[in-house]
């Protein structure tokens, strides 16, 4: 595929000069989206309003309006008609979406918006430079782009972010010929292990015990604290701890993220990565590994990183395979025998030949991905 020029978003910090007005925003457009959410619900259970005159998207948009607009001149506030437009418009792009999802055969549903999520936001229909500079501090420039197009502001666990429109230049994918090739081997212990034909990394070894855990910890007590606060100031006193403790977790899983991907993208033409099940494997049924496991496994989120190496890979014309991993740390890959009982043991060894267990699986990956069923003796006798 040769490059492109393609429309990105960048999350960007940005510090509110008058957050007030900010959260009022989001108090207008969360009724209006949760109003018209409640509409298509109920035109899903009677047929016959479907077509109804009140369900064409002007005249609803009009009605929930109006609605809004009484609602914020009661409590005696300022209310922004063009705010409440978009946030309407946003639940028929939800709708179309649901059905598109629906028509695949795949679940999906409506949802309204809690005043009490996590992540809250607003749309502004035409993001103008007037406005950035009158509500906000930003942490770097804008992007020219970003300017005159419909933009989401992010209001998450006390930080807000603009997510700004960028054109981003993805490069040509490289020849077939002569590619570098690296198997990754998930994990918990050490985030990931890779393997190539001269040469074995791991990645975050021992990040999660001694750089996340102690956070989640710290997060525990003052959850404990908050739920024995008798006063709502306390609460909100703890709630913005809690936050914070939060947001440095979550920004060092992603700092993570970015740096392993990186580096895979920068070195390596395929990258062959197995589809880490961690939803499956932490289901309580049939489960074989510990709380504490499934707590690190989940807090490392794979599936996130899976997310962002697709990007990576797109965005530098590389390939990412998603492969299977069934026994790759159970089977010795020097000589094909499985090890049924090998549990949580560090380390894989035959009597004679001992070889990390990460190690083993990331080979045992790369065997897998290039041999398939062909057998553990011709896999073996290959290499």
């Amino acid at each position: 595929m040769a490059s492109a020029v393609i429309k990105g978003t960048r999350k960007i910090r940005v510090f509110p000069k008058n957050e007030p007005y900010l959260l009022e925003l989001i108090r207008q457009q969360r009724p209006a989206y949760n109003l018209a959410v409640a509409c298509f619900r109920e035109s899903n259970a009677r047929p016959e309003l479907r077509k109804s005159e009140e369900m064409k998207k002007t005249v609803l948009r009009g009605i929930i309006r109006e609605f809004v607009r009484d609602e914020v001149i009661d409590r005696g506030g300022e209310f922004a008609s063009a705010g409440c437009d978009e946030a309407v418009l946003n639940a028929f792009r939800t709708r179309y979406a649901v059905i598109e999802r629906r028509k695949k055969g795949e679940a999906a549903d409506f949802a309204f918006r809690s005043i009490k999520d996590v992540r809250q936001g607003f749309l502004i229909q035409k993001l103008s430079p007037s406005f950035v500079l009158k509500n906000f501090d930003v942490s770097e420039k804008l992007p020219k782009e970003a300017f005159k197009k419909l933009t989401r502001i992010v209001h998450e666990r006390g930080r807000w972010f603009i997510c700004a429109q960028k054109h981003i230049t993805t490069a040509q994918n490289a020849e077939t010929q002569g590619l570098r090739v690296v198997a990754i081997d998930p994990g918990v212990r050490s985030f990931a292990t890779s393997y190539t034909d001269d040469h074995c990394t791991t990645y975050g070894d021992g990040f999660y015990a001694s750089k996340v855990f102690p956070l989640l910890l710290e997060i525990d007590k003052l959850i404990g604290l908050r739920a024995r606060a008798r006063n709502d100031q306390w609460k909100k006193h703890y709630q913005k701890r809690i936050d914070r403790k939060v947001n440095r977790a979550k920004d060092l899983i992603n700092d993570l993220h970015k740096r392993v991907a990186f580096d895979l993208v920068s070195q390596f033409d395929v990258v062959l990565l197995p589809s880490f099940e961690t939803k499956e494997m932490a289901s309580k049924v049939e489960r074989k590994i510990r709380t504490k496991t499934v707590r690190s496994m989940l807090g490392l989120a794979h599936y996130r990183f899976e997310l962002h190496l697709k990007w990576m890979c797109k965005k530098y014309g590389k390939r990412l395979v998603i492969c299977n991993e069934s026994y790759t740390s159970k089977t010795r890959s020097w000589d094909g025998v499985i090890h049924s009982s090998l549990g949580g043991a560090k380390m894989i060894s035959d009597g004679n030949i001992r070889v990390d267990r990460d190690h083993n699986g990331a080979r045992g990956i790369m065997l897998r991905a290039l041999y398939g069923n062909l057998g553990h003796e011709q896999a073996v006798g290959a290499t």
